[in-house]
């Protein structure tokens, strides 16, 4: 099964302001300020190819981030691109470092995501988990 893959980065942002928002007004929280000792500690670790995700209804937002990368042909970083998988099949290639997977049916799935650069070569390699709940 095909699902819908949309190139969103400006959505992406919106939304994950939205959620936030959403959150901390429904728990009426703020979250915590982190010790200057974790925020040290935060900022040794290297993560050269990060992923965010989130759901709604039956999509998945999916943002990708890179040091080495770019995904813009027109800058000093060697080109990549995302090739996705869903529940083990491929569903496509990405050429944006943010974009939406539609259209998964209700339950558990296994998303992998794999930065490639420009000779097809996996350079990173992310997987996590999704629950799509019935919409009713």
């Amino acid at each position: 099964m095909k699902y819908p893959l949309y190139s969103l980065s400006a959505l992406m942002l919106v939304s994950s302001y939205l959620y936030v928002n959403e959150n901390v007004s429904k728990s009426r929280a703020l979250m915590p300020i982190p010790s200057t000792e974790v925020l040290s500690a935060m900022t040794q670790v290297r993560d050269d190819f990060q992923v965010g995700f989130s759901t709604k209804g039956t999509s998945v937002f999916v943002d990708c981030y890179t040091r080495e990368y770019s995904f813009t042909p027109n800058s000093e970083k060697p080109l990549a691109s995302v090739l996705v998988y869903v529940d083990g099949a491929k569903v496509d290639e990405m050429r944006t470092a943010a974009f939406i997977v539609k259209d998964l049916p209700q339950g558990k799935h296994r998303i992998k995501v794999k930065l490639i650069d420009e000779q097809k070569q996996t350079t990173y390699t992310k997987e996590f988990s999704v629950h799509i709940q019935s919409s009713l």
